[in-house]
């Protein structure tokens, strides 16, 4: 069973200012098993399908940030 403290709006709280891994995201959410670890990670795939949040790879490792320029996009012109 997966835990019900992995929720959309508590994932885009958690990286709506900073650049996370898997694993502080993980830390901050408490997870203990691996299974929840696993959920946590297929939710965040699905935001980044539906372009809430971005990931990028930096030292071998994948950070994940909510996606300010989707939700908040700057308009120039």
């Amino acid at each position: 069973m997966t835990n019900p403290e992995i929720t959309t709006q508590r994932i885009l709280w958690l990286l709506s200012n900073q650049w996370l891994p898997l694993n502080k995201i993980a830390e901050n959410f408490q997870i203990t098993k691996l299974t929840d670890k696993k959920y946590l990670n297929l939710k965040l795939k699905e935001l980044n399908r539906k372009k809430k949040i971005v990931y990028i790879f930096h030292v071998n490792d994948i950070y994940w940030s909510f996606n300010s320029f989707i939700t908040n996009p700057i308009i120039t012109g």
